[in-house]
């Protein structure tokens, strides 16, 4: 699935997929839910507004999340 570049990405402000929060010196990211790739994670929960992930930056989500 390709996803077009209009502007910021769908998945902005939406919880990140389940399993993916992550802690490095502080700051937290997780991946976006629409595009897949891993972004800070605000305060409030919920993935900051990005612009979406390139292709070769995309995650897999964490097992039985994909359906695969």
């Amino acid at each position: 699935m390709t996803i077009p570049d209009l502007g910021h990405c769908a998945g902005s402000g939406a919880p990140p997929v389940e399993g993916t929060v992550k802690e490095d010196a502080g700051e937290k990211s997780g991946v976006c839910p629409a595009c897949s790739g891993r972004f800070e994670v605000h305060h409030t929960g919920v993935v900051s507004v990005h612009d979406a992930a390139e292709v070769d930056d995309r995650e897999r989500w964490p097992e039985g999340r994909d359906g695969q």
